[in-house]
C-alpha cells in the first residue's frame, strides 16, 4: 500500500527505503519528536507512521503551543510546519536558536520556493520537505538530521546537554 503522501523528489542513489509492513527494522528507533502542525490530519498521519517507527511523539499545533512544551520537556528533533496560526514556524525557530535550543528541526510545509527553503535555513531549521511527502521520506530525513547532530555532540552526554539547555532557560 502506497503512502498517503507523495514526495516529488527522488531519494539518494542506492538508499533503501525501510519496510514497516515486513517489520524490518528502522536504524533510528526510539527518538522523541515534537510534531508542530496545524492540520490536525496531516499531524495525525505523521504521527500514526512514526509511532509504528518506534518513536516517542508529543504534538503541538501551533509556535506558541510548541514554545510552552519545549519549555516543559526535551525532545530530539522538531518536525515544525511553516504556514501556522499565531506564531509560525519560522518565528517559532527563530526563538528556539536566540534562546540557545539547538534540537534538529525538520521542516515541512507547501511552500516550495528558493526563497521560502533559504528563508527556512536562515531561521535555524535543519531540512526542508515539500509537502505532499513521503513518510518513509521523513523517516529518512530524521535520520540524516540526526546522525548529524549526533555527530556535533560526539562525546558529550544526554545529560550534560540537558543541563546546557537548563543553564540556557533559565538564563532566558
Amino acid at each position: 500500500m502506497p503512502s498517503p503522501l507523495i514526495h516529488e523528489a527522488p531519494l539518494p542513489p542506492g538508499f533503501v527505503l525501510p519496510n514497516l509492513a515486513t517489520g524490518a527494522e528502522l536504524p533510528l528507533q526510539g527518538v522523541t519528536i515534537l510534531v508542530v502542525e496545524d492540520n490536525p490530519q496531516v499531524a495525525e498521519t505523521i504521527m500514526d507512521y512514526l509511532e509504528l517507527a518506534g518513536h516517542r511523539l508529543d504534538c503541538a499545533y501551533h509556535g506558541q503551543a510548541a514554545l510552552q512544551l519545549l519549555a516543559e520537556q526535551r525532545f530530539d528533533v522538531i518536525i515544525m510546519d511553516v504556514m501556522m496560526p499565531r506564531l509560525d514556524g519560522l518565528s517559532t525557530v527563530e526563538r528556539l536558536r536566540a534562546d540557545g535550543i539547538a534540537t534538529p528541526v525538520l521542516f515541512l510545509t507547501a511552500r516550495d520556493s528558493l526563497d521560502d527553503k533559504l528563508a527556512g535555513f536562515r531561521a535555524g531549521g535543519d531540512d526542508y520537505l515539500v509537502k505532499p511527502f513521503d513518510m518513509e521520506r521523513i523517516q529518512h530525513t530524521l535520520e540524516r538530521i540526526q546522525r548529524s547532530y549526533e555527530s556535533q555532540y560526539q562525546g558529550v552526554s544526554k545529560n550534560d546537554m540537558d543541563a546546557v539547555n537548563n543553564i540556557n532557560d533559565s538564563n532566558g
